[in-house]
C-alpha cells in the first residue's frame, strides 16, 4: 500500500510537470546559448541569442524563418538539431545537443513557440470565449472529452500532435456558440504526451486555438 501511493505521488509530481508549457526564457534560451551561440550569437544571418532574434532569423538555404510556430516539420531550426538534416550537417557541431533538450526545443515549437506560457485552463471559458478549455479524464485511455467554447457557429476542427509536430488525428464537425463536449476516442495511439489545436473559421478569418496538452496512459 505504501509502495502504492508513493509511485501514485510520484506519477502525480511528474504529470504536474510534464504538462507545463515550455517557457522560453528559462529553457529554451539557455540552450540555445550554450550549444548554438558560438556560431550564431552575431548581428547577420541565423542569430539566436534573443526570443526576438531567433524568431526573426531567416535560415538562407531553408529561405524560410527558422521557426515557423506550430509546426516542427516546417521549422529549420528544428530540421538541424535531429539527425540527417535536409541542408548541411546536423547542428550544434558533433550533434552534441542532448535528446532532452531536443525534446524542450520540439515541444516549444508545438506549443506555438511562445515567448512567455498562454495561461491554458486557467479560467472556465465564457460563451464569448474562443478556445480550448480542457480535456477529461487526463491521463487517459483510451478515450478523453475535450471542452471548447466558440463565440458563433462554425466549423471545428481538432487536430492531436505528438511531440515531433506530426499530426496523428484529426476530428471536424459543426457547432453551434457556446461551450460544447468533443470526446475523442484515441486508441490508436501510443502511451505519450500529445498536443490539440483547435482551428474553427469565422467569416474570412482563420482562428487557431491555445495549445491543450494531454497524455495517453496504457
Amino acid at each position: 500500500m505504501k509502495r502504492t501511493f508513493m509511485t501514485a505521488l510520484i506519477f502525480l509530481a511528474f504529470f504536474s510537470v510534464a504538462l507545463a508549457q515550455v517557457d522560453y526564457g528559462t529553457e529554451v534560451q539557455p540552450i540555445l546559448n550554450s550549444k548554438c551561440g558560438q556560431c550564431h550569437g552575431g548581428s547577420s544571418g541565423v542569430t539566436v541569442t534573443s526570443y526576438s532574434a531567433t524568431m526573426a532569423s531567416v535560415g538562407a538555404l531553408y529561405g524560410t524563418l527558422i521557426v515557423m510556430p506550430g509546426d516542427t516539420g516546417a521549422s529549420p531550426l528544428w530540421n538541424k538539431i535531429n539527425p540527417n538534416p535536409q541542408y548541411g550537417n546536423r547542428m550544434p557541431a558533433g550533434g552534441t545537443m542532448s535528446q532532452d533538450n531536443i525534446d524542450i526545443i520540439g515541444q516549444w515549437i508545438v506549443e506555438g513557440a511562445l515567448e512567455t506560457p498562454s495561461a491554458v485552463n486557467a479560467n472556465p471559458a465564457q460563451p464569448n470565449d474562443f478556445g480550448l478549455i480542457s480535456s477529461y479524464p487526463n491521463p487517459f485511455n483510451p478515450s478523453t472529452t475535450v471542452r471548447i467554447a466558440l463565440s458563433a457557429a462554425s466549423p471545428v476542427t481538432l487536430t492531436v500532435y505528438d511531440l515531433k509536430g506530426h499530426p496523428v488525428h484529426e476530428h471536424t464537425t459543426y457547432l453551434g456558440s457556446g461551450s460544447h463536449d468533443i470526446p475523442l476516442t484515441l486508441s490508436h495511439l501510443a502511451s505519450g504526451m500529445y498536443v490539440i489545436h483547435m482551428q474553427s473559421i469565422s467569416g474570412n478569418q482563420v482562428l487557431i486555438s491555445n495549445a491543450l496538452k494531454v497524455m495517453m496512459m496504457k
